[in-house]
């Protein structure tokens, strides 16, 4: 094995990746760079253009000015913005007009040719049917009084004066770049010494090996060690890797279902205001508003039991009770809900009384849970089944069954992560934050307890989970 071989390969590698670089940052990122602020320019001359438009255009087609005094504050826009200003009234004629450029101003434009020349957007860049001998931001802003479009104001600033500062800012980020690649040669060169002693190290007891001398000894490492340590590296990366990706996700809908409610609240308020929706819906209206508050406050107060359930600091509250006494309440209180679906709930519990050894209160929020699922994706004049079961004289076990649209296969293993939906349930929870069975497994396997699910598509889903009997339960039996 020859040390040399490695030191060109990494030499090898690290000349592509510095090529690589350069034509990333050549070939894509420089062109972000000026397209963010190809865009970034026209909207400031944009904005420039509506504040000389509601200051000057509008008193000039009111009559509240006159042209020489438009021209006058156009030319200090103009000169301001490095841009060329055109009034072209609605027959397109020019009432007025500076350039900053040394070109003539045009005489006369075809109306139907500058609308078409923005392609219905407020900007645009290119020379302006070849007017131009380089590339132009323009802008245009219609100018309506009293309802009527009077004119057009348009202003074009040339794309190279606008790149400037782009252009400043690829360059740092040239320099940027190759200190970071000088620096990445350094540490190259760094670990090629690092690794390199105890490869050669290794090379040296080869050579005395090959030649009958077996008294040198390695001490450096092992190459089971080495491969343990990769292993967990890889192991500890995919984990770390697997993490993000769910905390990206979860970022992302904790996201998505405030801003749903939130942009709903917004809108009709806004309706309300502007009085698009009249004051005789407005009751109507508020109780949409109030349904999105219940909806933004069932999530929150979700989000906050995760959190509590997850932290360090929780604590279950232990004791011995009936969990018999505790399915009749929380199917008495599903009741309403039951009957409005015509889902009737039936009960199939093991003795008069069951006494378990769990915390009352959490047990009460599964059930119910479990309950609210199965009555919001059961079909109507069907039966939901509650049935406790005992297990090896240890363990009671729980089971709630619907007879709904039931679960797809792929979709049982991700059934209990933070927010996810079925694709069967989409569209019938649209008032669901996607928590409940997230909270339902935190709370059981709190308990050092299991909860299962096994479900048929267009048949029906069953959850089960298991719970420590009490001890006068256990001597029963």
């Amino acid at each position: 094995m020859n040390t040399n071989k490695i030191i060109a390969r990494c030499a090898l590698t690290y000349l592509a990746f510095a090529i690589l670089s350069i034509i990333i940052v050549s070939l894509f990122i420089k062109p972000l760079l000026i397209n963010s602020y190809s865009k970034s320019e026209a909207k400031i001359l944009y904005e420039n253009a509506a504040s000389f438009s509601s200051s000057y255009c509008l008193l000039y087609y009111s009559g509240s000015t006159d042209a020489a005094r438009l021209r006058t504050n156009m030319r200090l826009y103009g000169t301001y913005s490095k841009a060329d200003m055109w009034l072209v009234n609605e027959d397109g004629s020019i009432s007025c007009a500076v350039n900053a450029s040394s070109k003539a101003v045009p005489v006369r434009f075809k109306i139907v040719d500058l609308l078409a020349y923005f392609k219905n957007d407020y900007s645009t860049t290119g020379t302006f049917y070849d007017y131009y001998d380089e590339d132009y931001i323009s802008v245009y802003i219609p100018i309506n009084v009293r309802y009527k479009t009077c004119g057009y104001l348009v202003m074009n600033k040339p794309l190279s004066v606008a790149m400037e500062t782009a252009y400043s800012y690829m360059s740092i980020v040239y320099k940027t770049m190759f200190i970071v690649l000088a620096l990445a040669l350094i540490a190259v060169v760094i670990s090629l010494i690092y690794f390199l002693k105890p490869i050669n190290a290794m090379l040296v007891a080869a050579k005395e090996y090959s030649s009958g001398n077996f008294k040198p000894q390695i001490y450096l490492y092992s190459s089971d060690e080495l491969n343990y340590l990769i292993s967990t590296f890889n192991f500890m990366a995919t984990k770390l890797d697997t993490h993000e990706d769910e905390q990206r996700k979860f970022i992302s809908n904790v996201s998505h279902d405030f801003r749903s409610p939130l942009t709903s609240v917004r809108g009709y308020l806004q309706a309300m205001l502007d009085g698009t929706i009249p004051p005789e819906l407005h009751e109507k209206y508020l109780k949409r508003i109030l349904d999105e508050a219940d909806r933004l406050t069932n999530l929150t107060n979700s989000l906050l039991d995760l959190n509590r359930i997850g932290s360090r600091d929780f604590n279950l509250e232990i004791t011995d009770f009936d969990i018999n006494d505790v399915i009749i309440a929380s199917s008495e209180s599903s009741e309403v809900q039951a009957t409005n679906k015509h889902v009737q709930i039936k009960l199939l519990l093991t003795g008069e009384v069951m006494k378990v050894h769990a915390d009352k209160g959490k047990i009460q929020q599964v059930l119910y849970n479990l309950l609210d699922n199965a009555i919001k994706f059961s079909k109507e004049n069907t039966t939901i089944t509650i049935e406790t079961k005992i297990h090896n004289s240890e363990k009671l076990y729980v089971s709630v069954s619907d007879q709904g649209v039931g679960i797809p296969k792929e979709s049982l293993d991700k059934l209990f992560n933070r927010f996810y939906k079925a694709d069967l349930s989409r569209g019938q929870n649209k008032k669901g934050t996607g928590l409940g069975l997230s909270i339902v497994k935190e709370i059981i396997q709190a308990h050092n307890e299991k909860i299962t699910v096994t479900s048929t598509v267009n048949v029906g889903t069953t959850f089960t989970f298991s719970l420590p009997l009490a001890e006068e339960e256990i001597d029963n039996y």
